[in-house]
């Protein structure tokens, strides 16, 4: 007899069909992409090369990081977006009195509730009590309502669905209630009101002393939120444990996490947005978790579970992959026709028509001859992607890194980016530069002053800043110490930008376009318009920084929303 189990991450022994057969002889296969250490050490086999903790393995397996490499899935690990919550709220103090240093700290136990020991239970309590901060939760529902409109559901060619996954039910109702507020201000504005019919749903185990899921989804029952979440173009599901297995529904595109998760469940949660479907190429897992310790979780789950992380590192052989794309790159036709006149441009011509003549055929090229854009394209990344991992973990020769050899073809990158939106998410050319910039990573919270700017008036975060999109700016660089002057200087561009947009006369069609009432110009193509206004003030002005380029090139649709808003509220 053969017994076959899906889903084999536990013993089978209270199976009925197993229990009734268990006389016979059997041939017992079980699949699962997460065998937990004891059914490997149960039905696995030895693995006698093992030094450590996978002493026992599959006798046979396709791993994730097979089935990434094959295209079956998505690698959710390349999504992965830390958001400190020191960027939404001041966790009061009589929260954190003495939470720094508990005993607890590293091994929070998974039942949040009752803690290990007294000093894990002391831990547990306090952290609970966080996630729970009402101030807390109600900045980061503005902040997910804001994402969905701005960002998720402009996904997968508009069709694009997320989850939210919290820790508790009164949480999950509390972010039900806030998030449909704050979406249905937002899709009341022009631009985002094709948005208005997605739905926002929440999906738990129903409690005695909780309302019903049914009644906090206007008396819809489970099955039917499902459908309908199902056949929606758009929409948000909040989940406290129910749906992180098993759900399958290939336009989930973002996960928010509101909890910690680890171990199996950090596979299966974040699982559900890593199908693949049509016009789907990424997917995105936003952490909320305290001091983003998801991100640690995450990444330790899947090279323990999956080996998505499994070192293959080969810097000599590299070097030698490097040099073939170097000459391929160096024997593109775009190259030898343009690179002198971009060297000339950068040492010792300043004359703004040779960097356009570039960008504008470059911008021909990508649009006229796609196959062969995108071919070069993945050149590109190749090269930058070996240029990241083993530049300073051997001598390579400088020519591999020349400064404007690299400059040359990151322009070609951000036209390329600019020009086939959501194509290419993960870009390895900006990488290399981040690196060379320095991202900062989310830091150990500590209580201190905000910082204030001057001349800014105090009150309310939404009347804090001129321009909308500082608050993000602060956000994304909450830790840095001078974030005040950078924040101000910023403020400055944007000004001079605005300025130099109602002066073009590209950004006086543009102005046009945003103060037509009708419907013959789309939303989509005015943020076309502003971003080529974008390009070439960047060009222009060599002297904005690296800061403010980094800072604005993946939220441009933000900075034009911020200047719709100047063109609307003003007489021009």
């Amino acid at each position: 007899m053969i017994s076959v189990f899906d889903e084999l991450q536990s013993g089978f022994d209270n199976s009925k069909v197993y229990t009734n057969t268990v006389h016979k002889k059997n041939l017992i296969i079980g699949f699962t992409a997460t065998p937990s250490d004891i059914t490997l050490a149960r039905f696995g086999e030895f693995n006698k090369y093992a030094e450590a903790e996978k002493i026992w393995i599959p006798f046979d397996s396709y791993t994730m990081k097979e089935a990434i490499e094959d295209g079956f899935i998505l690698n959710p690990i390349r999504g992965i977006v830390p958001v400190s919550s020191k960027m939404q709220f001041e966790i009061p103090d009589n929260d954190l009195e003495g939470f720094e240093d508990d005993f607890g700290y590293e091994e929070i136990p998974d039942d949040t509730d009752t803690g290990i020991d007294e000093e894990g239970k002391k831990y547990a309590i306090r952290k609970k009590k966080i996630y729970a901060n009402k101030e807390r939760i109600e900045a980061i529902s503005k902040f997910i309502a804001e994402r969905l409109v701005t960002t998720v559901y402009h996904n997968i060619r508009g069709t694009a669905k997320a989850m939210l996954a919290v820790s508790s039910i009164p949480n999950a109702i509390r972010y039900k209630r806030l998030i449909d507020k704050h979406y249905k201000d937002l899709v009341e504005q022009k631009k985002y009101e094709r948005f208005k019919e997605a739905p926002i749903y929440i999906v738990y185990s129903d409690s005695q002393d909780q309302p019903s899921s049914n009644s906090v989804n206007d008396g819809i029952n489970e099955k039917q939120v499902l459908q309908n979440f199902k056949l929606a173009k758009n929409g948000l599901i909040i989940v406290v444990d129910k749906l992180q297995t098993g759900f399958d529904e290939p336009k989930l595109h973002t996960l928010f996490l509101d909890k910690e998760i680890r171990g199996i469940n950090a596979i299966q949660t974040i699982s559900r947005v890593n199908r693949t479907t049509k016009y789907k190429n990424d997917c995105k897992i936003i952490d909320f978790s305290y001091k983003n310790v998801n991100v640690k979780n995450i990444k330790q789950a899947f090279e323990h579970f999956s080996n998505v992380v499994v070192s293959d590192f080969d810097p000599l052989g590299d070097e030698e992959r490097l040099d073939i794309y170097l000459k391929e790159l160096k024997d593109q036709d775009l190259f030898k026709t343009h690179f002198k006149a971009f060297q000339e441009y950068n040492t010792t011509n300043d004359d703004i028509n040779l960097i356009l003549a570039i960008d504008n055929d470059f911008t021909r090229f990508i649009m006229s001859s796609k196959k062969e854009a995108k071919k070069l394209k993945q050149i590109i990344n190749d090269y930058f992607k070996i240029l990241n991992l083993i530049e300073f973990v051997i001598e390579i020769d400088k020519k591999y890194s020349e400064e404007l050899f690299l400059q040359f073809w990151r322009k070609f990158s951000i036209i390329y980016g600019q020009i086939n939106k959501g194509q290419d998410e993960i870009d390895d050319v900006e990488i290399y530069f981040d690196n060379k910039i320095g991202i900062v990573a989310p830091q150990d919270y500590k209580v201190k002053e905000k910082n204030k700017i001057k001349g800014v008036p105090n009150g309310s975060d939404d009347n804090k800043y001129k321009y909308n999109i500082l608050k993000v700016i602060e956000k994304r660089n909450q830790e840095e110490e001078a974030i005040a002057e950078l924040i101000e200087d910023f403020e400055n561009k944007i000004d001079a930008f605005f300025t130099f947009i109602k002066a073009d006369e590209m950004g006086k069609r543009l102005i046009a376009k945003i103060k037509d009432d009708g419907s013959a110009f789309s939303q989509d193509e005015i943020y076309t318009d502003f971003n080529k206004l974008y390009r070439k003030y960047t060009i222009m002005n060599k002297d904005l920084g690296e800061f403010f380029k980094r800072e604005t090139k993946d939220i441009l649709n933000q900075l034009c929303d911020d200047f719709e808003r100047t063109i609307n509220s003003s007489k021009l």
